[in-house]
């Protein structure tokens, strides 16, 4: 490492130049009392995206306090504990839409199985409602909750309470920002990261910090937010140059990157003044941590997908064909604190019960509301155009429109289960047919993580297998078609979800009473998120 002598005072530059040497896997500390040293859109899509945008932006909320604060914290005791002798503690504060449980699980890969430390989890899942317009605000509710668990907990376990600490990372290491520059006779120490810090700190805060003797350890990806980066560096150099020992890290990786566990291991060590492995033990190092082990990724936000199914397919049999049938697709999903929506325009091809094809481009728009874990909602679906390709050429086929309900389990960053039923209107003309009339799509989506997908469908609808547009069409130039299939889909690398996905499908001419005519394949599909 190279040391430097200049004081704090004088770093401005060397920080500027400090944040591109970062890039390069460098990391800047500070001691007490010491200098630091290195450690290919349509016009349509393009309109109705713009119309997903404004959607998802004109929700506001008024802001309240949350009930969740009515309930108590969680304490996880450590499986040495005996009662005998005080043991550390330390307070999980997690990010937005997020627990403090599962964060508990990303920042310690041990968690619930570890030594010495009793972990404390405040209650609920807090979005952006219950924060914005007033952080000061959440931050007052979010205070008398940990206090007053607190003193729950050393009535009720043998706490140490000189070693009480903070550890959060996004919202939850602004919380842990602020609660350390309120309380400076209260915590320890705090582990921060991919904060804005911002949360002002009184030179009187700053005094009775360097007087306990208050560590932090901030940590940030050299690709988030500049207003991230530039906060948290604001806030590591107030503690510096009031004489606080900190450390300051960055790894690899924008704000959906969160540190690896050994950077972790390494901050909370530093922040304790001891072995915190029993919670966060190290790990092998990797190219993939910049120097800091692996990062645990969280999963691509979803906003933007492109994808696709391979021009062949695999039979029951064991063959491998070329596949007349095509899937091609661009979707948008956002996720916000309280609403989830999303947009997907695909081009599909499909066969009939005679020799005829399929051609649709199909429009599905859904949107779903909800302030807790579930939201629900409805979706539309129609045919921007639809070609019926027969042995003499292409034709007009008919429209179709499509309503349901959507069912949405919200996930940190985006929708991590997604249900919909749908129901295809029918058209007048054909009178009372059970095929045309009754008819229903079930779809389910389950994202487990940020690596691994699992969906399931199944579905019975009318379609066309003769060319014919929707007034034109009779009741015998329509199949009945009965449909499944299931798929599993893992990312590599995180940004490229491989599907493998098998499909059974049977036509049949409705009013016809021979048998269905059976197809079922294997197929492996490409998509590429962000």
């Amino acid at each position: 490492m190279i040391a430097h002598n200049d004081r704090p005072s004088r770093l401005t530059k060397r920080w500027r130049a400090g944040y591109v040497s970062a890039m390069r896997g460098v990391r800047y500390t500070y001691r007490r009392g010491g200098a630091p040293r290195d450690i290919i859109p349509t016009s349509r899509l393009v309109l109705l995206t713009c119309l997903v945008l404004i959607s998802t932006g004109g929700f506001l909320h008024a802001q309240s306090r949350a009930s969740f604060f009515d309930e108590p914290s969680e304490f996880v005791l450590p499986v040495n504990y005996d009662g005998s002798g005080a043991h550390p503690l330390v307070v999980v504060v997690p990010y937005t839409n997020g627990t403090a449980r599962e964060a508990a699980s990303l920042y310690f890969p041990s968690f619930g199985n570890h030594e010495d430390f009793i972990v404390m989890l405040p209650p609920g899942r807090a979005g952006t409602h219950h924060y914005l317009p007033n952080f000061t605000g959440f931050v007052g509710w979010y205070e008398a909750r940990v206090l007053a668990d607190l003193e729950v907990a050393k009535t009720r376990y043998a706490v140490d309470t000189s070693r009480i600490y903070l550890a959060g990372y996004s919202l939850g290491g602004d919380v842990s920002w602020a609660l350390s520059v309120r309380n400076p006779d209260v915590f320890a120490g705090a582990v921060i990261g991919g904060a804005r810090s911002s949360y002002p700190a009184t030179p009187e805060a700053l005094d009775a910090l360097g007087r306990s003797g208050f560590r932090a350890a901030f940590m940030i990806g050299n690709r988030d937010d500049r207003v991230r980066i530039d906060g948290i560096r604001t806030a590591h150099r107030t503690l510096g140059n009031a004489g606080i020992e900190t450390v300051y890290n960055f790894y690899p990786g924008d704000h959906l990157v969160m540190p690896g566990y050994d950077l972790w291991s390494e901050s909370v060590e530093f922040v304790s003044g001891g072995s915190w492995h029993a919670v966060a033990p190290r790990v092998a190092r990797t190219a993939t941590g910049g120097g800091f082990g692996r990062t645990v990724t969280r999963a691509p936000s979803e906003r933007l997908a492109f994808g696709a199914y391979l021009p062949w397919h695999a039979t029951t049999s064991g063959t491998i064909e070329f596949s007349d049938l095509q899937h091609l697709y661009i979707r948008t999903e956002f996720q916000t604190a309280a609403t989830w929506t999303r947009s997907i325009l695909a081009f599909s091809t499909a066969g009939s019960s005679t020799d005829a094809d399929r051609h649709v481009t199909d429009q599905t728009v859904a949107f779903a509301y909800g302030r807790g874990a579930y939201l629900i909602g409805a979706q539309i679906g129609w045919n921007w155009a639809s070609r019926v390709r027969e042995s003499d050429g292409m034709a007009d086929g008919m429209t179709q429109f499509r309503i349901g309900v959507v069912g949405v389990l919200r996930g940190t960053d985006r929708a991590s289960g997604i249900a919909t039923l749908s129901y295809r209107i029918p058209r007048s003309g054909f009178g009372f047919v059970a095929p045309y009339v009754f008819n229903a799509e079930l779809d389910v989506t389950a994202r487990l993580g940020s690596r691994f997908t699992l969906g399931a469908s199944a579905a019975t609808y009318a379609a066309q297998n003769a060319p014919g547009t929707s007034d034109s069409l009779t009741v015998d130039e329509l199949d009945h078609v009965l449909e499944y299939s299931l798929r599993a889909g893992f990312r590599v690398p995180r940004a490229i979800l491989w599907t493998i996905g098998f499909t059974h499908t049977a036509h049949r001419a409705i009013g016809a009473s021979d048998a269905f005519s059976p197809e079922a394949a294997w197929r492996v599909g490409l998509e590429y998120s962000r």
